[in-house]
């Protein structure tokens, strides 16, 4: 989706449930000049919409977050110039070479969760998880 880079998009445009835009990201009408990106839209990472990107539990999680955020920091989070970046992350590796305790050949990044692509679930998430705890507090 994101032609192999982060996602980033406009709070305004993710509320809306549109799709930023290259074309429109500094429009001036829209108050999106007020705010330059870290990294540059179309070179570093694809404007787009992370709806697309996410399961809907993740995309109403983060929407709720932001809300509750917004409220703690004086309404400044939902600003619509406001910028969200998300990178997504797809892929199920057994490539990488890890010790009984999933640590990587770089010493003290471990790799756990379903997000690293080793469990391919919850429970092999979970289990995962316990075995880096494991290998964390060993005093090999």
């Amino acid at each position: 989706m994101g032609n192999g880079k982060p996602i980033i998009q406009r709070v305004g445009d993710f509320l809306d449930e549109k799709r930023s835009k290259l074309d429109t990201f500094y429009d001036r009408n829209r108050w999106f000049n007020k705010v330059n990106p870290t990294l540059e839209p179309g070179k570093f990472v694809s404007p787009g919409d992370i709806r697309m990107a996410y399961p809907y539990k993740i995309i109403k999680s983060l929407k709720e977050a932001l809300i509750k955020l917004n409220k703690i920091f004086d309404n400044t989070i939902l600003k619509e110039e406001n910028l969200l970046y998300a990178p997504e992350i797809k892929f199920y590796s057994f490539k990488y070479k890890t010790n009984k305790f999933l640590e990587t050949s770089i010493k003290n990044i471990y790799v756990a969760g379903d997000g690293a692509g080793k469990s391919r679930g919850i429970v092999g998430a979970a289990i995962s998880g316990m075995l880096v705890a494991e290998g964390m507090t060993d005093d090999e």
